[in-house]
């Protein structure tokens, strides 16, 4: 079922939704799947954070590099922090 309509089925008035069998059936329903739903985000928000603390954990290793690595040209180490900063970001996905 789209989010619109399970929106829509656990916005509807108590009085609607209580109203019979099917009706309380169909908001039961959609109520689990909204659970199912909020876990999962939840699972994968959980996920996230964990690659987010890996990748902050390494930071300071990736910091050295960075200096390592950087030229006396401005707009060179520009580039690299640029650079490095979206090989992080696409490590965090």
């Amino acid at each position: 079922m789209s989010d619109l309509m399970l929106k829509a089925v656990l916005r509807m008035p108590y009085e609607m939704a209580m109203a019979d069998e099917l009706s309380r059936r169909q908001f039961y329903d959609r109520a689990q799947q909204a659970l199912d739903l909020a876990e999962s985000l939840q699972a994968h928000d959980d996920e996230v954070l964990e690659r987010a603390a890996k990748v902050a954990m390494d930071m300071p290793m990736k910091a050295d590099e960075i200096h390592e690595y950087r030229f006396s040209d401005d707009s060179k180490a520009i580039a690299w922090d640029i650079y490095h900063a979206i090989r992080v970001l696409k490590e965090v996905k």
